[in-house]
């Protein structure tokens, strides 16, 4: 080898071993830190994890409930929500449609909405919730609810307004509705939720409907879990039922 060839082969100095190794482990950690953060993303609820309480021991009571699917389905999920949680938002674009699809516009399903306004970390939550509510009144919950979704986030003042305009929803009436009733309902939704042991949103109680219209729940879900885990509960608690 000539002497230019050897003078080329520069060896490697202590400092640039440990200047590649500081890169390498920089680069695992972040890798690492990004795995985390997509899993949370995924399948975390809107606080932070906690021990579940246990499952109701009595039926949970639908009234007053925004419900979507047929009245006589004989399977049911009670969903806690808030229209300012990333993780409803999640599930809303992510499962809904699917779930919609198989479970409850064939009949088969019937889904409660209760209200879970985060209002510690959620400004806005507590005020769509009462709008939807007064929607509601109007016919227009599901309108409402598929519109705050799958808008642009954060919510502001504004586009809940533009909300209103758009579905052409507002006036006298509807702010003694928002100011009176809708309160309320709110209200008895976050009572319901920590009478239930809720924490977080989005949490879903799924169970049987009895006689009574009351649901005896046999399973949680929490968090914007995909329509595999869902089919996996429902499809159980439906064999169930026709078995019975």
């Amino acid at each position: 080898m000539s002497d230019k060839g050897r003078e080329e082969e520069k060896p490697t100095t202590p400092f640039g071993h440990r200047a590649r190794a500081a890169v390498d482990v920089s680069a695992s950690v972040l890798m690492a830190l990004a795995a985390v953060s997509i899993l949370w993303l995924n399948l975390g609820p809107s606080r932070h994890r906690q021990a579940e309480a246990p499952l109701p021991r009595e039926p949970v009571a639908l009234d007053g409930a925004q419900t979507f699917g047929s009245p006589v389905a004989t399977v049911a999920i009670i969903e806690f929500s808030d229209f300012e949680c990333p993780f409803c938002r999640a599930f809303v674009r992510d499962t809904f449609p699917a779930l919609r699809s198989k479970y409850l516009d064939t009949g088969k399903v019937r889904l409660a909405f209760r209200y879970m306004p985060l209002e510690s970390i959620h400004p806005l939550a507590r005020e769509t919730a009462e709008q939807s509510y007064c929607a509601g009144v109007a016919g227009r919950f599901w309108d409402f609810h598929d519109r705050i979704f799958s808008g642009q986030a954060p919510l502001t003042p504004s586009t809940l307004q533009d909300s209103l305009v758009a579905l052409k929803l507002g006036g006298d009436q509807f702010g003694t509705c928002v100011a009176g009733p809708a309160k309320s309902q709110v209200d008895l939704d976050l009572r319901q939720a920590a009478d239930l042991g809720v924490k977080g949103t989005p949490t879903f109680l799924i169970g049987t409907v009895n006689e009574g219209g009351r649901v005896l729940v046999t399973a949680r879900l929490s968090g914007a879990k995909p329509l595999i885990e869902f089919s996996q509960v429902l499809d159980n608690l439906l064999q169930s039922t026709r078995g019975g």
